[in-house]
């Protein structure tokens, strides 16, 4: 499978989620935050947790 295709299939099962569990997603501080929609108060953030390599943060060089 192709990276568009992967790519799709998790932005559907995304949304899938979302629909089931009564959530939407929106960008806060930098991270993503899942709003509940009753409410429309966040329940939860969500960031990565690793820092990216010298090498990849300047390009290689």
């Amino acid at each position: 499978m192709e990276m568009k295709q992967r790519v799709q299939r998790l932005i559907a099962d995304v949304e899938r989620a979302c629909i089931k569990y009564k959530l939407n997603m929106t960008i806060y501080d930098g991270k993503l935050a899942f709003v509940d929609q009753e409410s429309r108060h966040i329940v939860a953030t969500w960031g990565p947790q690793f820092k990216l390599s010298e090498e990849s943060e300047h390009g290689g060089q």
